[in-house]
């Protein structure tokens, strides 16, 4: 019983979707030539594009492929090492690569980001330059305005004044 379930366990484990293209990947490509150059005697000029592969090696195609792209290597090496141990090497060697890779993407993003914040600062330094200028200017056109209306009161006023002098000096001459 113990034995039924540790099967089960094992096909559940490496259960994967089957439906993958693993050719789409090259490193997985040069995986499975390998793969089949070592087990079918054919050199990698004869066997150029393998059009299907057995349903086992599609099996571990996939769950390798499945364990790169989580970085799982744990569970690579746990996978292969009695019978694969060729492919231990190759596999640390493509995650170090992702790895450095990851690493020189993060850097880039940091670099991005930095400019990216430093524009965000010139230009919010501008925005607040031009907001202050903006109300410098409605300040200025409320100022002119009031002067404006000052300005007219004042002649408004100093016409009612005149007016008024004329029609004192009016009543003064018809006296």
């Amino acid at each position: 019983m113990q034995q039924q379930e540790d099967e089960n366990m094992h096909d559940e484990d490496y259960s994967v979707d089957l439906s993958y293209d693993a050719t789409e990947h090259p490193l997985l490509h040069e995986l499975s030539q390998k793969h089949l150059h070592k087990h079918s005697g054919a050199t990698q000029q004869q066997q150029q594009m393998p059009d299907v592969f057995s349903p086992l090696e599609r099996k571990r195609i996939d769950f390798v492929y499945k364990a790169l792209e989580y970085q799982n290597l744990s569970l690579l090496k746990e996978f292969y090492k009695d019978q694969y141990p060729e492919y231990l090497d190759m596999l640390q060697n493509v995650k170090d690569t992702l790895q450095k890779r990851l690493e020189a993407l993060r850097e880039e993003s940091l670099k991005i980001n930095r400019e990216r914040k430093i524009k965000n600062t010139t230009l919010g330094q501008s925005l607040d330059r031009l907001g202050m200028e903006l109300r410098t200017l409605r300040l200025e056109e409320e100022s002119m305005r009031f002067e404006t209306g000052l300005m007219r009161r004042t002649i408004e006023r100093l016409r009612e004044i005149a007016e008024e002098g004329d029609e004192a000096a009016m009543e003064d001459s018809e006296r």
